[in-house]
C-alpha cells in the first residue's frame, strides 16, 4: 500500500555526501599553517597562514588569517590578508581585511575596515575543487654577491 521509490538509485542508503560534517574550532591560543579543507562549517579564533576551503567560514574578532578563503558562505570579524571568494560575504564591525571579495551577496557593517576592490558576481564559480587540486609551489630567491 505505502511504497518509497528511490528515485537516485542508492537503495536507501546513506552517502558521505549526505553526511553534514562536524564544526571545526580553532581556538584563539592556536597557531597554524597549511591548506584547510572542510565539507562543514570552519571557525578560526587563532592565528592561520594559509588558504581556507568549506561550506562555512567564521573569523572571529581575534582570528588573524594570511590567505585566501573560498566558501558559500563568509563571516569576518577578525584580520584576514588574502582573496575572499564567497556566495555570501559579511564584515562585522571589527573586521580588518587586506585583500578583494568576489561575491553574489555581501554585507558590511559600520566600523568594518576594507583595504581592496568588491566585485559581485553573478555566478561564482566553485573555486574550491580547483584549490584541492592546485598543487602549491614555493619559489626561492637566491642572491648571490661578490666581496669587495
Amino acid at each position: 500500500m505505502f511504497t518509497k521509490n528511490n528515485k537516485n538509485g542508492n537503495d536507501g542508503k546513506i552517502s558521505e555526501a549526505d553526511i553534514p560534517a562536524n564544526p571545526s574550532l580553532l581556538s584563539s591560543d592556536l597557531k597554524t599553517s597549511g591548506e584547510i579543507y572542510s565539507g562543514g562549517e570552519v571557525q578560526i579564533d587563532g592565528q592561520h597562514a594559509g588558504n581556507v576551503v568549506a561550506k562555512t567560514i567564521i573569523l572571529g574578532s581575534t582570528a588573524n588569517v594570511v590567505g585566501d578563503l573560498f566558501a558559500d558562505s563568509v563571516v569576518i570579524n577578525g584580520g584576514l590578508q588574502g582573496e575572499v571568494k564567497g556566495r555570501s560575504v559579511s564584515l562585522g564591525k571589527t573586521a580588518c581585511v587586506v585583500g578583494d571579495i568576489l561575491h553574489q551577496f555581501i554585507a558590511i557593517e559600520k566600523g568594518a575596515e576594507l583595504e581592496g576592490h568588491c566585485r559581485r558576481t553573478e555566478h561564482l564559480e566553485d573555486d574550491r575543487e580547483a584549490v584541492r587540486n592546485k598543487k602549491s609551489s614555493t619559489v626561492s630567491l637566491v642572491i648571490r654577491g661578490k666581496k669587495t
